[in-house]
């Protein structure tokens, strides 16, 4: 069983980041699948319920393989078992916790060692001496991490505590649905209850009003009734350019912490610290080759020992140079791609439309502007043609996109706000991995 069980980590990680599936899906639908066993020619899962099932066999049986294919190297059809009552009375297994991300199991160095220590000063006293905590640095290096730390530390004392762990995309999307149903109860029940709120990649909050709005009034609360707020984000708050001034101030207000890219000796003694983690030894020989290979992404790093971990319990291939390098193979192709999807999504929620507003005929200023942002970001990013790229935002002509982005190229000139929005979606698309 601890074999399937690692496998199964290891293709969490991968769904996890898997560019169609939202963090909500993620926790609703995947979180709490059991692994159970390996079959002649598939993997099997035991779920909750009978509607859970036909939700994953509906919706996420290809994407579940295609993970379980890049953890294994070989291709596994998925057996879903589920009983209206549990077999024997055994509880059923809640993968995904983040229990393991503890303050023991961080590793660490010169560039983190701030954060590391700001993070535990709030874990030991809460909002007694940095509110809001603001830890920034790039994707993969250990944000969220610490955000666990601070909680799985603060449950063990006070187990009663009602720490609070949101994305910021889960926020946002929360609060879209309570507008919409017109009933924000249960919604600030959730949030300004919170004795301690954790705030995951805040620079994903949207631009539109009443979102900010919202987000600056459930800060304030609880910053008044002196509760502790930590946020983290992939740049400092000055940079981020979809923030409101008021906003901007308020985060800025407590200490600002980063996050940097590890050094050598760091790297290595993560890849030992996560290969012990999971009962497995690694020379210091293949240790020192993972870590010159992988320079900028402790989540690539823990990616690579545990697909090599998986490679061993299914083939018995003890680890070594060759293995390491199909692993790291492995893992670097795993970098979510970027989607035209993801860019409209994220052009929309920065100006308020929808997609279908982007690729529709409408004409209002603000829609037009969103499409001709959305034209630029395709072109630079994904490297579309201006063919190409009109054929995505509603089968456009050539000479249209060709005008939008020049109308880019000149607001972006003379309009130094328009600037910064427009390198603002850039980045988050970028800090997409």
């Amino acid at each position: 069983m601890e074999s399937m069980k690692e496998v199964w980590s290891a293709t969490l990680d991968k769904l996890r980041e898997h560019p169609e599936i939202s963090s909500t899906a993620f926790d609703m639908w995947l979180a709490c699948i059991e692994p159970r066993a390996v079959e002649e020619n598939a993997f099997v899962v035991f779920v909750n319920s009978p509607f859970q099932r036909n939700i994953i066999k509906q919706q996420y049986k290809d994407k579940i393989c295609d993970a379980l294919e890049s953890v294994l190297q070989f291709r596994l059809d998925l057996k879903i078992l589920c009983n209206e009552v549990e077999e024997e009375g055994k509880p059923l297994v809640v993968m995904g916790s983040n229990d393991e991300f503890t303050f023991d199991t961080f590793i660490v160095g010169e560039d983190n060692k701030f954060a590391h220590a700001a993070a535990q000063s709030v874990a030991q006293n809460p909002a007694a001496n940095y509110n809001p905590l603001f830890i920034y640095g790039n994707s993969g290096l250990g944000k969220t991490h610490l955000l666990f730390a601070i909680r799985n530390e603060v449950l063990k004392k006070n187990p009663n505590t009602n720490v609070v762990y949101a994305t910021c995309e889960t926020f946002v999307n929360e609060f879209v649905e309570t507008v919409k149903t017109k009933d924000v109860t249960d919604f600030k029940e959730k949030y300004r209850n919170a004795d301690i709120l954790l705030i995951d990649d805040i620079q994903f909050l949207s631009r539109k009003e009443e979102t900010q709005t919202e987000f600056f009034h459930t800060f304030d609360y609880l910053y008044r009734s002196q509760k502790q707020i930590v946020l983290t984000s992939d740049r400092p708050p000055k940079e981020i350019a979809t923030l409101t001034d008021r906003l901007r101030t308020r985060f800025e207000q407590g200490l600002l912490a980063d996050i940097g890219a590890p050094n050598l000796e760091t790297r290595i003694a993560i890849i030992k610290s996560k290969a012990e983690q999971i009962g497995m030894t690694i020379s210091n020989e293949v240790c020192e080759y993972i870590a010159t290979q992988l320079k900028t992404n402790i989540r690539q790093l823990e990616g690579v020992v545990k697909t090599m971990r998986a490679q061993y319990l299914l083939t018995g291939e003890e680890p070594s140079l060759a293995t390491a390098q199909n692993a790291i193979r492995v893992v670097k192709r795993q970098k979510t791609p970027l989607t035209v999807d993801r860019v409209l999504e994220e052009v929309a929620r920065t100006f308020s439309v929808t997609p279908d507003d982007i690729r529709s005929r409408k004409n209002t200023a603000n829609i037009s502007r969103a499409r001709q942002t959305a034209a630029k970001v395709l072109c630079e990013l994904l490297e579309f043609s201006q063919e190409k790229a009109g054929a995505e935002l509603g089968g456009r002509d050539h000479s249209s996109i060709n005008y939008a982005l020049s109308q880019v190229d000149e607001r972006m000139k003379a309009d130094e706000s328009y600037r910064l929005t427009v390198e603002d979606i850039l980045k988050n698309l970028k800090s997409i991995d």
